[in-house]
């Protein structure tokens, strides 16, 4: 298990909380190569509650035990390596990305009146949060990625996401559309192609208005609409919190 602690990781943390003007707190930020091994080694007591295959992701989040403890952020360093080779560094967006879900837990555990992280994560009541923090997450990562990066939104960043980010993201969301029997899998991928949407909505709004966000919802089968509204209408996790019940009406009326 090889780990990597990165002089810069301090810096790129100071600009996330700088960017999205937070109060800083203290979390563990580490690049690793087996992110299964390393999830395990800090929550040995998850075994058996966390499926699935984790070093196919990026990076992800663990959540200490204890309330009091700080959250570990892990990176997959095989990404890592990747985009840092190509000098495109869309690390920097999954750590925006996951750094983000750890703003939204620590806020989200004394709204809900959970008992630990734990039971936000693993006793299947709190699917809305999951679906709003997700949102929120695509959203500050791609554009902190962006803003780390230097991306100038022009009319040559505009032209590359119609002509290749959007038609991408489309092709990928339909399949998923039409291979997912899970809505809350589903949720997941609506979210993060909404998170990306606002990005450009807010960037290219004379282009993304929304007349033609409507229509890029609409081919999609499902109140996808309702669903960007209430995201773009509760942008703060208080104000969500007290509306959830409406987006889980919405949710129930998904496919």
């Amino acid at each position: 298990m090889t780990e990597i602690k990165n002089g810069t990781l301090d810096q790129i943390k100071n600009d996330f909380f700088s960017l999205f003007g937070l109060s800083k707190f203290e979390f563990d930020t580490i690049i690793c190569d087996d992110l299964q091994t390393y999830f395990f080694a800090l929550r040995p007591d998850l075994k058996g509650r966390v499926t699935g295959d984790l070093n196919k992701f990026n990076g992800t989040i663990v959540h200490p035990k204890s309330n009091q403890g700080n959250f570990t952020l892990l990176i997959n360093k095989d990404y890592y390596d990747k985009t840092t080779a190509k000098g495109t560094n869309e690390w920097m967006g999954t750590f925006a990305h996951e750094a983000t879900h750890i703003v939204d837990y620590k806020a989200y555990l004394g709204l809900s009146g959970a008992a630990d992280y734990d039971e936000i994560r693993y006793s299947g009541k709190y699917n809305m949060f999951f679906f709003w923090t997700e949102f929120h997450a695509r959203k500050n990562g791609y554009y902190f990625w962006q803003k780390q990066t230097g991306v100038e939104y022009n009319e040559v960043r505009l032209q590359v996401i119609k002509a290749q980010e959007y038609p991408f993201q489309k092709k990928y969301l339909l399949e998923k559309y039409k291979s997912t029997d899970d809505e809350q899998k589903l949720m997941y991928y609506l979210c993060q192609f909404m998170g990306r949407l606002a990005v450009w909505e807010a960037a290219f709004p004379n282009f993304f208005d929304s007349a033609r966000i409507k229509a890029i919802l609409d081919k999609f089968d499902g109140p996808l609409n309702d669903f960007y509204t209430f995201f773009k209408e509760n942008t703060h996790l208080a104000k969500a919190f007290n509306n959830f019940g409406q987006l889980k009406s919405q949710f129930l009326k998904l496919k």
